[in-house]
């Protein structure tokens, strides 16, 4: 429109020169600020060689260097804020017509409104920029979904998340996007997921797999005006979460039951403890019709398998009494599967894994024992008739992260653990199912084929050796059963397992002073000693005997009254007890040996032996148990005697 090829454009720091040296601009403006010249606004100038009083000499003398003779500078504006200007020049004088100058103000101002929706696009820009570098970090997942419910953001957490929930969209089904609308997510409609649940703050989804997941979902309503609104949407993976609340809730309701056997068990033990030993007695009286006396070894089979089952569920409720010793897993479990060997079929083969690690546990090796035959047994049934591998692994692990531990109780410093897993090539096991596997008498198997008591039993075994049981199946793909056992941080010696012998030792007249609250008990256990050739008196509890005690310290001398040699009691009694007893004792300075039979966990035999305790039977015990440990304690006591008598006599 002008015929002009020379001019010059800048906004800001950019700048466009044409047919103009670079540096113009700077010198201009550095010939205004000299001179205090005001060179911002409409500057046109028809020849430079014509003196205008209202342009400095100084500014003429730049643009005449320049080879210019005529120019029409003006400012760029935005909000009345100058940010730049736009220039055109001649190399021969021009008359500026005001057509002209309202033309080139005209372009300025749209240059100026250019430049100021590019400061605000990048502004815009960097601000989204901003925003989603934090949506980004943010460890949920954070979606932001506009009026018409298109997901206008979402951070790399949630467009994970999206593409395992949504499977009905109105364009890509697949993988949800950018700007594509959500119908719904993990089998909810957006509509029901967008209000707030009845009864709590998160909604629930939940994916069947396989894996099985799980995702927690909250909306929040954006509302901008009257009409316009948005939503922001944030998902979050509670899988693991999930499955450890619910294997807690598994473990609490375990033990609530547990607990509930367990007394009914320990009570059960007293009826069968007397049945037992009275059924022993009677076995063994002289006289006996063949008859009879298969009949009585018919009771006391019995008697042993329903002491069987009771130990099972004390396993369970986790009040079996425990003879917790340190000791090296792989060694034992070496001669464990020589056992298995022998006892599984051939078409078994059983493969142990272990490393280089040391495996050494705080355990009772009877019951590391059961819960391995128990997990083989279970084995063996999962294959089918032509047999598969049975692999026991030993291997030793740290889990850094307790909350991974799905037992509150168990609390190992530095969490080191022995991971003790045996694993089947059998059917599996119905994901239906895994839930309910350690509950007393679920079964899967036929009536008659199982009670129902072998997982309970070890999942009791392995929580009293403060340790937890885990499982992962698939039909068709075998099962793995992995326990956890705290490691020792020493190396615990072999442990090799002892044959009891069967000989009944008899006595020779001592006195036994028997205590124990319950009478058909008290009496089954004085008849047996009676039988094994001891004198017995009796004691209802702890402060009885202790007036027995007192009443023969306080009897003449030259009675008939023979020493108390040992007290055999029960560990826990109304009014006092056996530790109460045998403290009680010792500060009358009285050495008898206190010995106890109980049905009741231990704790720790180092507080019975302090308390002065010197052993221990547990509930039911046959006669020659009971035999055997009356005639040990007592040559015991009767060698340390000879030896503190022998000591007084030398000087």
């Amino acid at each position: 429109a002008f015929g002009l090829e020379v001019g010059a454009l800048w906004v800001g720091s950019a700048r466009a020169v044409q047919g103009l040296p670079a540096d113009i601009g700077p010198l201009m403006a550095q010939a205004a600020q000299t001179t205090g010249a005001d060179i911002t606004g409409t500057l046109a100038i028809n020849d430079t060689r014509v003196r205008d009083p209202r342009t400095p000499a100084a500014v003429l003398s730049v643009i005449e260097r320049a080879g210019i003779r005529a120019s029409l500078t003006v400012p760029i504006l935005v909000e009345e804020r100058r940010t730049g200007g736009f220039s055109l020049a001649a190399t021969e004088p021009r008359s500026w017509t005001a057509e002209q100058v309202a033309m080139v103000k005209a372009v300025g101002k749209q240059v100026g409104a250019a430049a100021e929706r590019l400061r605000l696009l990048t502004q815009v820009r960097e601000q989204a920029h901003r925003i989603q570098q934090t949506v980004d970090t943010v460890p949920e997942g954070v979606i932001l979904l506009n009026a018409e419910c298109q997901v206008v953001l979402a951070n790399p957490l949630a467009q994970e998340y999206l593409d395992a929930l949504a499977s009905a969209l109105a364009t890509d089904p697949l993988r949800p996007g950018f700007g594509e609308r959500l119908i719904q997510l993990g089998g909810w409609p957006l509509a029901e997921l967008l209000a707030p649940p009845s009864d709590e703050l998160w909604h629930k989804l939940q994916i069947k797999g396989p894996p099985r997941r799980s995702f927690e979902l909250i909306a929040r309503l954006i509302q901008e005006d009257v009409k316009a609104k948005s939503w922001v949407l944030v998902l979050r993976d509670v899988t693991v979460e999930r499955e450890i609340q619910q294997r807690i809730q598994q473990q609490a309701r375990l033990a609530a039951v547990g607990q509930l056997a367990a007394g009914i068990a320990h009570d059960f033990n007293n009826i069968v403890a007397v049945i037992l030993l009275y059924a022993q007695m009677s076995r063994n009286a002289k006289g006996l019709p063949d008859e009879v006396r298969n009949r009585l070894a018919t009771i006391e089979k019995q008697t042993q398998r329903a002491t069987d089952l009771i130990d099972q569920i004390l396993d369970f409720g986790r009040r079996s009494i425990l003879e917790r010793r340190p000791m090296n897993l792989r060694p034992f479990l070496q001669e464990q599967i020589r056992l298995l060997e022998r006892t599984l079929p051939e078409n078994i083969k059983i493969i142990f894994d272990y490393g280089s690690d040391d495996y050494s546990v705080s355990a009772d090796p009877t019951r590391v024992q059961q819960i391995t035959l128990s997990l083989a047994v279970n084995a063996r049934d999962a294959m089918p008739e032509d047999g598969g591998n049975l692999l026991i692994k030993l291997d030793r692990v740290r889990i850094k992260d307790v909350k991974l531990i799905p037992v509150p109780e168990v609390q190992s410093s530095g969490h080191e653990w022995v991971r003790m897993s045996l694993s089947d090539s059998g059917a599996g096991i119905p994901a239906a199912d895994l839930p309910r596997i350690f509950e007393p008498f679920f079964t899967t198997k036929a009536v008659g084929e199982g009670s129902g008591l072998g997982l309970a039993q070890v999942w009791g075994i392995v929580q009293q050796h403060d340790g937890y049981i885990d499982v992962t199946s698939q039909v068709g793909q075998g099962a793995t059963f992995a326990i956890y056992l705290p490691a020792l941080s020493t190396a615990a010696p072999d442990v090799k397992e002892e044959m009891a012998a069967d000989k009944e030792p008899t006595g020779r007249g001592e006195t036994i002073l028997v205590v124990e609250d319950n009478e058909e008990m008290r009496e089954a256990l004085a008849s047996s000693l009676v039988t094994l050739n001891y004198q017995v008196v009796e004691a209802r509890n702890g402060r009885e005997a202790l007036e027995i005690f007192d009443q023969r310290a306080k009897a003449p001398a030259g009675s008939e009254q023979e020493q108390i040699m040992l007290v055999f009691s029960d560990l826990i009694m109304p009014e006092m007890g056996a530790k109460q007893l045998a403290r009680a004792l010792r500060q009358r300075g009285l050495s008898v040996p206190v010995v106890v039979m109980t049905g009741h966990p231990l704790g720790k035999t180092s507080e019975l032996r302090d308390a002065g305790i010197v052993d221990w039977l547990r509930k039911p015990s046959t006669i020659t148990q009971v035999a055997q440990l009356v005639a040990r304690v007592l040559a015991s006591f009767s060698t340390l005697s000879i030896i503190a008598f022998a000591a007084s006599t030398a000087f």
